[in-house]
This record gives structure tokens, C-alpha cells and sequence, in this order.
């Protein structure tokens, strides 16, 4: 059978997975039934592998056929190698006008600190009702923004629901959340005013503010529930936090304590799977410390996955000593 003659039903099955300048550079101009349906079915509309005379031609379809707009369900746009195209297409279409967007996506190779996007975004993401998925790691956007939409799925590269003051601070429902970098002080942030987490995962992870601020040319001054201590270092209480809804957290570039670590895993007593990448594991590698906080403070954990550091002066024989403890019949219930 001809593939013009299938029926509409298998036709727009197929046409899910295939982009959208794809769909209407191929069957566009087929025949008059191929022209009616491809303007009627949900699109995804991803322009990493789009070159500029591509997007400008696309964009120009969409400014003829205005009512595709509405049919768009997936957006990706990228500031890598293809020019500027998030600039390019926001100053075409307004993003409230793409009311069935589900995914939107904004990929750039450096970050966004003037925050002139955002600004113009931020509004329209409380405008979108089905927007489920936000993914802009090299943004900071607004708590009140996100608080406001739709958003369960969220990818940024700061992400503080108190801003600067505790009385500021905006309560969220998203349930996934991926940034880039976070202090401490951030993450007991986020846990107090984002209750409906089931996952988290963060890049670049520390306990520490002042280094952190230091590095990455952050400045964030509020300091929640905590107090310096004699090395510079702050020490933070999560004692009243108890994140019943969280089911896995990945700690990537972890700059933290065992003692850190101890503290915040126990409020997450429905934890199910937990990963930490740690650059100077310094008191990290204790099997029987681990066994007992699993034991004691995370009865459903069954995945533990870890990577760490350690200093060169270590020698291999004492390596296999630290790690031996690791392998006996408890950790191969838990990996």
C-alpha cells in the first residue's frame, strides 16, 4: 500500500515522530488532503539541527498560517551555532500565543545574566494552561513566574523560592526539579516552598555560601536558619523539614560533608533512589556510617549510587581497605 493511502488515524501517528518543518517540506504540497490534515494535528517543533535559511523559511509558514500556532505542542530553541534564534522567533510570536504548548525548551552555550529574556518569558509562562515542561538551564527565572503556571517538569540554572527575604517567598507545585547550582541555604529554600518534589537533581552542590558566591559570581546574602561557624563555613538546620513526597534526589559535583549529607538526607523518609558524585570525598567513604543512615533514616531506599573523590596521597592498598566494606550482602541489595 502507497503511504498517501493510509488512513488519517496511522498518518498522524507517524507524523509524532517527526518534526514539524519535516512534516510540511515533505507533504505539504503532496496533495490537498496532506495540506488540510498536517495543519490540523499536534506538532513538535524543534530547531537544534535547523539551519538559519530553514528557520526563516518555517518561521514565515507560521506567519501565513497563523492557526499552527495552536497546534504546536513541543517547542526547542537554541542559541548555539544557528544564530539567535530564540531572540528571533520571540520578536515574532508572542508565547501566549501558542495556547497548547506542553514543552518549551531554551538552549544557549553561555548564561543569561542581564535576564533581559526572562523579564519578556516570564509573564507569558502563567499564560500557557498546559504548559507540563520548562527547560532553560542557563536561565534564572522569577519563584512568582513558576509559582503562577503550570510547570510540573522544571530545568534552570538558579532556582530560589525566597528570593532575598523569608516574607517574599512563593510556594510551588512543580514535582521535578533540575538547576545547575545550589548552596545549601538554596536547597532548604526549595524544600520548604516547593512540598509536591519527587525528584531533584542538581549539577553543582555545596554547602558552603561564601565560596560558592565567590566562583560562580553569585550574590546571595540571605542566611536562613543557619550560623557561621569558626572555618567561615555555615551549618543549617533541616531539622523541621520532612520532604514525605520525595523520591530521588542526584547530587552531581557535591562539595558537602558526611555530616551535611547525614542531616539532609533524613528528611526524606520515602526516599527510593539516591546518587552523589563528590569531588573530595574527605569522610565520605565509611561503609558502616552509610549502612546505618540507610538502616535507620531510609528504610525504602534500593538504589544508592555514589562517586568519590579522593586525594592522590592515598594508596591503593588502603583504597581497597576503605572500599571493602562496601561489598558485602547489604550493598548488593542496595545497587
Amino acid at each position: 500500500m502507497k503511504f498517501e493511502l493510509l488512513p488519517n488515524e496511522i498518518l498522524i501517528k507517524c507524523f509524532q515522530y517527526l518534526n514539524a518543518p519535516d512534516i510540511f517540506y515533505s507533504f505539504d504540497r503532496l496533495n490537498y488532503r496532506f495540506y488540510i490534515l498536517i495543519r490540523n494535528i499536534h506538532l513538535h517543533l524543534n530547531f537544534e539541527q535547523v539551519k538559519k535559511p530553514l528557520f526563516d523559511d518555517f518561521c514565515q509558514i507560521i506567519r501565513i498560517n497563523p492557526k499552527i500556532k495552536r497546534n504546536i505542542i513541543y517547542l526547542k530553541l537554541l542559541n548555539i551555532g544557528n544564530g539567535e534564534q530564540i531572540e528571533s522567533f520571540l520578536s515574532l510570536f508572542p508565547l501566549n500565543e501558542f495556547i497548547c504548548l506542553r514543552s518549551l525548551s531554551f538552549i544557549s552555550n553561555v548564561f543569561d545574566y542581564t535576564g533581559q529574556k526572562q523579564e519578556q518569558v516570564s509573564p507569558m509562562l502563567t499564560l500557557l494552561p498546559d504548559l507540563y515542561r520548562f527547560y532553560a538551564p542557563k536561565w534564572k527565572i522569577e519563584a512568582k513566574a513558576i509559582s503562577k503556571s503550570a510547570i510540573q517538569v522544571l530545568t534552570l540554572w538558579k532556582y530560589c523560592p525566597t528570593s532575598f527575604h523569608p516574607i517574599l517567598a512563593v510556594t510551588s507545585s512543580f514535582t521535578s526539579l533540575r538547576i545547575l547550582f545550589c548552596s545549601a541555604c538554596e536547597l532548604q529554600s526549595i524544600l520548604n516552598y516547593t512540598p509536591m518534589l519527587k525528584y531533584i537533581k542538581i549539577d553543582r552542590f555545596t554547602e558552603y555560601d561564601k565560596p560558592y558566591d565567590i566562583h560562580y559570581g553569585m550574590q546571595y546574602n540571605m542566611k536562613y536558619n543557619m550560623q557561621c561557624s569558626a572555618d567561615g563555613s555555615y551549618t543549617y538546620d533541616f531539622s523541621k523539614i520532612c520532604a514525605v513526597r520525595l523520591k530521588q534526589l542526584d547530587l552531581d559535583h557535591s562539595v558537602t560533608s558526611f555530616e551535611f549529607i547525614e542531616q539532609l538526607l533524613k528528611c526524606f523518609p520515602n526516599l527510593k533512589i539516591f546518587s552523589i558524585v563528590a569531588i573530595s570525598a574527605r569522610n565520605m567513604i565509611d561503609a558502616d556510617r552509610w549502612q546505618r543512615l540507610i538502616k535507620f533514616s531510609l528504610p525504602l531506599l534500593r538504589v544508592f549510587n555514589f562517586n568519590f573523590g579522593c586525594y592522590d596521597s592515598e594508596s591503593y592498598d588502603n583504597m581497597l581497605i576503605k572500599l571493602s566494606p562496601f561489598q558485602t550482602d547489604f550493598w548488593y541489595q542496595h545497587n
